[in-house]
This record gives C-alpha cells, structure tokens and sequence, in this order.
C-alpha cells in the first residue's frame, strides 16, 4: 500500500530553474542545469550524460525491463518518469535532433 500516492499528477518535477516542486531533492541533474543555466538538459550541448543514466525513460524501456504493464499500472506508478519523449521534443524544436 501506498503507491497509490504516486501518481503522474502529483509527483511531477517543475524543472530544474524551477522553486517549485521537486520530484527528487537529490536529483545529480538539477545542479548542473543550474551551473549550466539552461532550462533543462535538452538545451544542455552535453546531453546526454552519466548524470541522466537511469533518470532518462521511456516506456519502451519500462516494457523492456519490467515485462508487460498494464495500462493502469502504469499510469498509476511509471508514467510520471518517462521523461525521454519530452526531451527529445524539445531538442527536435531546437534543431538538436
């Protein structure tokens, strides 16, 4: 029990040059996003890097390590850490990808 309070909705990360909620206070990114001052590490000349292993997802990958998910197990607990697809969007806007 539990997990149930760990939803999209409310374990969302406002972003790195953001005061507001944060999904994780040690989160390795946020620092460097802010000594780098770029919004986040799509606009970031480096990305990727080792600071994103691991925090970098998408359901693919999900899929791949956790077998089958169901549609409202996902959502419930794994959608709010799929943060590869946003990313990429935003790199593909800025003419990175």
């Amino acid at each position: 029990m539990g997990h149930e309070m760990y939803t999209a909705e409310n374990v969302r990360c406002d972003g790195c040059m953001n005061d507001g909620r944060l999904a994780d206070k040690s989160c390795p990114v946020r620092p460097c996003s802010i000594a780098k001052e770029v919004g986040n590490c799509a606009y970031c000349d480096e990305y990727p890097c080792d600071k994103l292993e691991g925090l970098i997802c998408s359901r693919e990958k999900f899929v791949e390590r956790l077998g089958d998910i169901p549609e409202e197990d996902y959502n419930l607990c794994l959608r709010q850490f799929e943060s590869k697809p946003e990313l990429a969007k935003i790199r593909k806007a800025l003419g990175k990808e």
